[in-house]
Order: structure tokens, then sequence, then C-alpha cells
């Protein structure tokens, strides 16, 4: 048999226990419909039937079986007709829906036996088409076929007459795979009791090294009475030992019996206990593996549903448009396929419908007229790698930043700011699109973002690499199973948590100085690229503690990535690595900020398991780790303390360079509202501001500044591109100390004017 008959007779036989299950829930709906009378319940009725009545004709057409694709579509139409209130679904209506149905099931049986239909397809859509057709007949509950010329309006349903030929890859005889369908619920509950047992196997592994250490101990007791043995036997030999000293002697020598009775039954127990444990260890996995296995589909059952929709998208556009499909075989959990069909279904639409180019421009550029869009999966360690790729045009890095900003994304000098691998991954972004247009293809500004959520949500991670003119490549990292993981337990105050292994990029142990600030932001080099390094205590915002530290002290930091971001979190300790069952929450916090469930420990602690992506996001607005050294403590107290304020992040930052250069110590904000906020809660020396800002502009900044009394004696320095003399005056009247232009800004000038001040 070959791999094409196995897939083929695999998807058979899935459609046919697929639309086993669709026809049951048709003739069920109809029946209740004939029933009801209340218009909410009806409507609520017809959504279900006619949502089923499209899934079965989307899974017909999936393994191209045009018959039923035909009649499913007809009664789509009707149940879609029937919700809008054209007509009323009368008796004889439901009698052709109930035979539409049974002729469905007739035409599978036909197809799986590669016989005749045994009934005129054509003549049947016909009577389907009359439905719609004549409304005015069909509202009196009428169906005049026989004064209707169907011609015209069956004339794009009908079927042409052919010979009937099995499909390729389904030999006529071919036995489809006999399967039984078991309710997710049934197996996520049987998942549920190995997952207990999985928590149980832990909390034995922590009793047995329990049991471990008490062997130790009594090991060690018994070093401890051999080194004084020989003083008790002596004494016990002695004749002139008083009668109390007698009474200890007897004491000890019964210690002594007692002492090896518990070693030798200790050890007995730790020895038998370690075995039970490895049984138990074996046979818990073996059946986590088993009931894993149930739910392990091949990727196969989704993959190839897609190659008819690139397709139908590569003629809309008129393109051609060659899809492969690899590594069909690799299995994944069925809840893992389920949430990444709708995340792959929009990559491969961006791919098709952006990287693609028509066969005239692509030839233009020396491709070949058939663009390659290919999507593999394979296992790489403990994870599924699914890759989705493209020969096409690639992505234009500068018009990703032009129109994130036009869009309003982000302003223009943070487009600018950005590495070109940041800028790339602003696709993600919700609301963005290139598409000058909307189509039921793209420009709708939905479909990355929801990809990167769904994959989060997954515990996987999503990267883009992209060469203009090239290609585009997605990769997917996926977890084997939502149930089961390995973690890294960290302290945090006097808190541990549980961090996903397949987040962390590496552990380091750095000191003090090997942290500097870069962009006003608090960092650490890792080769050549800066990484932010944050508290981790201060991103789940625990009970603040500022951290301080000698020169030589080791500060422990954990290195996580996500997509395009790389962090470091400082931590107290590193506990260990293991394996932890994970847990929701519960529906009560269903989505809880930088937690993504829990596990119990073998000791029965619970602890949280953090969610990477949301660390990373919130440690973004995070500037400095607050960790400061003992001995810099006096000269922190004497150093001029000023406040940049600057709605340009360059122009901030230049201005922080130029005056720590110095010896200056210099926070800073983005207007000046962010400014007086700051001022509540530092003491600052002198103020250097721009005056052009969007939220409270320099001037505003200034005249509160010096019309409250806190901070009236607080020098302001404008730093403003405006050099007109009424644009002097109004600093002056404001308040202002020192009106610097822009245009003739020179460092020494800035440095001189500050000294000056303070």
């Amino acid at each position: 048999m070959t791999i094409d008959d196995d897939i083929t007779r695999q998807l058979i036989g899935t459609f046919k226990v697929e639309l086993e299950e669709h026809l049951q829930a048709i003739n069920k709906a109809l029946l209740l419909l004939e029933k009801e009378q209340n218009s909410d319940e009806r409507q609520s009725i017809l959504e279900a039937v006619f949502r089923d009545a499209h899934s079965l004709k989307g899974a017909a057409r999936a393994v191209g079986i045009d018959n039923i694709e035909k009649i499913a579509h007809q009664l789509e139409n009707i149940f879609a007709a029937s919700k809008r209130e054209e007509f009323k679904l009368s008796a004889d209506i439901f009698d052709l829906i109930y035979e539409g149905v049974d002729k469905i099931a007739q035409s599978m049986s036909a197809y799986l036996n590669a016989e005749d239909l045994g009934f005129d397809l054509n003549g049947f859509l016909r009577k389907l088409a009359a439905v719609l057709k004549d409304n005015k007949s069909a509202k009196t509950g009428n169906i005049k076929r026989a004064e209707i010329n169907f011609e015209e309006e069956v004339e794009r349903i009908v079927v042409k007459p052919k010979k009937v030929v099995p499909k390729v890859g389904f030999n006529r005889g071919m036995k489809v795979e006999e399967t039984i369908r078991v309710k997710t619920k049934k197996l996520d509950n049987l998942m549920s009791h190995v997952e207990e047992m999985l928590v149980a196997r832990i909390r034995t592994e922590q009793r047995l090294a329990d049991l471990g250490e008490i062997y130790d101990f009594i090991s060690h007791w018994s070093k401890n009475w051999l080194k004084i043995k020989g003083y008790y036997e002596k004494l016990s030999r002695s004749t002139t030992a008083e009668k109390e000293l007698a009474g200890i002697i007897k004491f000890l020598g019964i210690n002594d019996r007692y002492l090896k009775h518990m070693t030798s039954e200790v050890s007995k127990l730790l020895q038998e206990s370690t075995k039970d444990n490895m049984r138990l260890s074996l046979t818990t996995e073996d059946l986590q593996q088993d009931i894993l296995n149930v739910r392990m589909l091949p990727v196969s059952t989704i993959f190839n549903s897609y190659e008819r929709m690139v397709r139908d998208i590569a003629r809309q556009q008129h393109k051609e448009v060659k899809f492969e499909l690899k590594g069909l075989g690799i299995e994944l959990d069925k809840r893992i396929l389920e949430g990444i069909k709708d995340p792959l279904m929009h990559l491969i639409r961006n791919c098709v419908g952006h990287g693609i180019a028509v066969p005239k421009e692509r030839m233009g550029k020396g491709k070949p007229r058939v663009g390659s869009v290919s999507l593999n999966a394979f296992q790489r360690g403990g994870s599924i790698m699914i890759e989705v790729e493209d020969d096409g045009c690639g992505i234009d890095v500068d018009m990703i930043r032009e129109v994130a900003v036009e869009k309003g994304l982000i302003d223009a000098q943070e487009a600018q700011n950005l590495s070109e691998r940041e800028a790339l991954f602003l696709i993600f972004k919700s609301g963005f699109s290139t598409s000058p247009i909307i189509t039921n293809v793209s420009g709708r500004g939905v479909g990355l973002d929801v990809v990167r959520q769904n994959v989060e949500k997954l515990n996987g991670m999503i990267n883009i690499i992209s060469v203009k003119d090239k290609g585009t490549k997605f990769s997917i990292s996926l977890p084997l199973t939502l149930t089961t993981s390995r973690a890294l337990l960290a302290n945090v105050g006097q808190e541990t948590f549980a961090i996903p292994t397949s987040s962390i990029e590496r552990i380091l142990r750095i000191q003090h100085q090997e942290i500097s600030s870069i962009a006003g932001k608090d960092a650490i080099k890792i080769g050549d690229e800066p990484i932010s390094i944050v508290r981790l205590d201060q991103i789940l915002e625990l009970p603040a503690e500022q951290k301080q530290l000698l020169a030589h002290d080791k500060i422990t930091v954990i290195v996580l990535g996500s997509a395009e971001k790389r962090i470091a979190f400082v931590v107290d300790g590193v506990v260990g690595e293991m394996e932890i069952v994970v847990k929701s929450l519960g529906k009560q916090l269903v989505r809880v900020r930088n937690v993504s469930g829990a596990t119990i420990l073998g000791t029965g602690k619970v602890v949280m398991i953090l969610n990477t992506a949301d660390l990373i996001r919130s440690a973004q607005k995070i500037e400095n780790c607050g960790l400061s050294l003992v001995e810099a403590q006096k000269e922190k107290q004497t150093t001029r303390q000023i406040l940049v304020v600057d709605d340009s992040i360059t122009t901030r930052t230049l201005e922080k360079n130029i005056l720590e250069s110095v010896g200056f110590s210099v926070k800073l904000a983005k207007d000046g509202i962010e400014a007086l906020e700051k001022l509540q809660k530092h003491k600052f020396d002198l103020i250097v501001s721009d005056v052009d800002m969007s939220e409270m502009n320099g001037l505003e900044l200034t005249s509160k500044v010096k019309s409250n009394n806190r901070f009236a004696d607080i020098p302001v320095v404008l730093v403003t591109a405006l050099e007109s003399d009424v644009d002097r005056e109004r600093g002056i009247e404001v308040g202002a100390d020192a009106y610097l232009v822009k245009s003739s800004f020179d460092q020494n000038n800035l440095i001189e004017t500050v000294s000056q001040l303070i």
C-alpha cells in the first residue's frame, strides 16, 4: 500500500465518522424544528443545523466527494434563507430536506463501494433549487416543480454525467479502517486521573527522598556510636562499676541492638521503596504515554485540508502556486492540533496572498513563474516544529515601519529605533495590514496578531525569518502535550515559581559592574547583543525590596526568549529542574497576567507556572532593575539628580548620556505629565525639558514647577527647536532659568549651563 493510499484511507475513514455525526445532528434538529414554535428557539436550532450543513459541505469538499458537497450546499442555502425568514419551512420542504439527508448517506455508501448513486442527482438538485427559486410558492408551503424552468437556475450546480471512477489512491474494495469515537470529555477525565497519578508519583519520590535522609541520619548516628563503642565495651567488662553506671551500660547495650535493628530495617525499607517507586514510575509513564497516544493525531488531519484553500486563493488572484506538504506522519495532542489549525491557515493565506507574486512579476525578477509554499512538521527534542515557508517577495522591513507609523501602532521615532528583527515582528500587532483594500483574503488587520496569541496560548513560540525578494519562513515551536512539562524552579523573595524550560535560553551568574544603561534601561551584554535586565519580583509585583550588593557578589540571572525579544530576569536562586503536572487556575482565574497555570510539588506546595510571553511584555515597561552596590550608597546621596523631559527617545538618551558622562544622575520622562509624577516621588536638583511636547509642553511644565512652593527653587533649562525672540520671551515669562536652541546645540554648552545652575 502506498503512502497516498494510507493517507486517503485515513481521511475517508475520518470523514465517514464525521458525516454520520453531522447527519444525526441534522435529523435531530429537523425533528425539533417541526415541533418548536418559539421564534427564538427556532432561530437557535436553525443556526446549529446551518453550521452542521456548512461543516459537512466543507468536509466533503476536502476529501473530494462532489455529490455530497452539492447536496449539502443546497441544504445550507435553504437553512440560511429560513434563518433570514425569507420563507417558512413547510411540511413539503421538511420532506425534501429529509430526502436530502438520506441521499447524502446513500452517496457515501456508493462512493465507498465504487457504485452508481442509484438516483438522479441533477433532478434532486433541481428540486432543492426550486425551494429558493420560487420564494412565493415556498411561503405558501407548495413547491410548484412543474411550472419552473430550472435550466438556468441549476446550470451552475448540476453534476455532469460521468463514469463512476474511484478516487486516486482509493482502490475498489479497499476496507476503510474502523474507528470508535470517544467524547473528548471522557479522554480529558481519564487524563485527569493520570495527572493525579503523576502527582502521586512525584509525592512518592519526595517521600523516598525523605526516607533517604532518615537513613543517612541513622547511618551518621551509627558511625558516631562506633567511635565510642569501645568505651562502652570496656565499661561493661568492669567489675567496679557502680549500680547507677551499670544501668546506663545496660541501656547502651539495648540501644546498640535497637540501632542495629533500625539500621537494617530502614535499609530494607529504602531498597523496597526504591523498587516500588521505580515500578510505579514505569507504570505511570506507560499509562501516561498510552493515554497521550490515544489523544495524538497525525498533522495530516489538518494539513491536507489546506491544499484546496491554496488552490482557490491562487486562482482568485491569478497566481500559480505549488503547495508542498512534509512530515505528515508527525503526531500532536488533539487539543494542540485543534488550536494550531486556524493560526496555520492564516499563515498559509498570508504566504499565498502577500508573499507569492503573479507569474509575470516573478519572471521579471528571474524566478520561476510557479511560486512555492511549503508546510513542514518535524520533531526537535521535546517539541514539535511547524514551518510555513514561501519563495516569494519577502518582507520589506522599511515598509513595515512606515505602515506601523501610519496606522498609529508606534511613533516614527520608535520605528527608527527598532532593530530589523523587532521591526519584522510588527506584523503580529493587532490592526497591522499592508493590504490597500479589504478582501476575503487580507486587509482586515486581523490574522497574524491572532496567530501569535493562539500560539502563545498553546505554550508555543513563533519566529519569523524573511529576506527581501527571497522569501519568508514562519517557524512555530509547540509542546507535544499541554498536560505535563519540564520546568525550572526559581526562588523570588519568599516564593518559588516554575518557569518552562522551553523558553529558557541560559542561566548566568553575573556581577553588578556587568550591568550598564542602554537607551535608558538597565542591560547586560551577551556576546555583542545588549539585553534588558529586570528583577522578577518587580514584574510579579511582589513586596518591594531594594537589592543592595557588595562589589564581589554574584547575581543569578535567567534569560528568557519569546519570538523577537530576550530579557534577563534577576532571581534570588535556582532550585532545580523537574517534570511538573500543569494545572489550570479554573474558570474564576481563566486569565491571570504573567501566570499560565499552577503545579503541585512533591512537598505538597502549590507553585505558580509563569507565562514567558507575558513576563517579557511586562518587562519592557521597566526602566531599571533596582540593584545597587552598598559601597556606592554614600556617593549616590551626594550625586546631583537631573530630570530630562523630552518626547523623543533619541533626544532623551543623548542628553542623558551627556549628563551622566560628567557624573550627574539622570532620570527620564516622556512629557510634562510624567515629569510632574516623578517630581512627586523623587528629589531633583535641575530639570532639562523640551518645549514642544504633545502631553503638557515644556512651557506648561515650567509654569507648574515655578508656581509650586515645593519645586519653585528647582532650576529649569529649556532645550528646544523654537528659536524666535517671541519663543524666548515666553520661556522667560513662565520662569525658565535657561533657554538653549537645538540648532546651535553643543554638549559643552549644556554641561556648562547645568553646572552653573546647580
